[in-house]
């Protein structure tokens, strides 16, 4: 039996990632996150680039997460 967090945790611990280069692992959660309804922001500073995903939770508060 498989656990999507484990899948997900694995495969981004195997990613060689150091900022500024982080080998993938943005564009992995920013597909993720589009999947299960976020809204991603790119906010980039100097040549580190970061998102800000966004989702709304239930009775409509505002749920944020930076990564």
């Amino acid at each position: 039996m498989s656990c999507p967090v484990i899948e997900l945790t694995q495969q981004l611990i195997r990613r060689p990632s150091l900022s500024p280069d982080d080998a993938g692992c943005q564009a992995l959660m920013i597909e993720r996150l589009r999947k299960i309804g976020f809204t991603i922001e790119h906010m980039d500073f100097g040549d580190t680039q970061n998102f800000l995903g966004m989702a709304w939770a239930w009775r409509n508060a505002g749920v944020r997460r930076a990564y």
